[in-house]
């Protein structure tokens, strides 16, 4: 059985820094969702930084152990949060190019990529991904919102 932990922003980013070899002070300001097991173990962690309400936008930054934790309803927790609770317009996710894997988990989310030449230093360019919070309201992984979308068009 798996939990959300909220409030323990320290450990959350350190959780994220330490398993992505990240400097903890990338995202030293912010908010953090964490998964953990029945023994308090994490499984996951997301943090939202460099929130600008004015724009409308958030960075989310995470790591997972595995995909044993990822549901419909986990993954709705995460992206209601960027979108329903700070009310942003627009969330990024920053990668390397190079990770197929995340990339075609953020395709299959809905996300759009823009390549940044560089973004990791000379040899390796970088993805920033972008979803909207339309794109979310009519994600199939946000039933609840989908449902409320159908029946407002009706």
């Amino acid at each position: 059985m798996i939990r959300f932990i909220y409030g323990d922003d320290d450990a959350i980013r350190d959780f994220i820094a330490q398993r992505e070899g990240l400097p903890r002070g990338l995202f030293a300001e912010g908010k953090g969702i964490g998964i953990v097991n029945e023994r308090n173990e994490f499984l996951a962690g997301f943090f939202y930084h460099h929130w600008n309400p004015e724009a409308g936008t958030i960075v989310m930054s995470g790591t997972a152990l595995s995909t044993r934790w990822m549901s419909r309803s986990v993954l709705k927790r995460l992206f209601d949060y960027p979108f329903y609770e700070c009310k942003c317009q627009m969330l990024m996710i920053q990668l390397r190019a190079s990770d197929e894997r995340m990339k075609r988990q953020l395709a299959v989310g809905g996300f759009g990529f823009t390549t940044i030449a560089r973004l990791y230093g000379r040899g390796e360019d970088g993805i920033i991904a972008t979803m909207y919070e339309e794109d979310w309201r009519a994600s199939k992984f946000n039933k609840t919102a989908r449902t409320a979308l159908l029946e407002e068009a009706a």
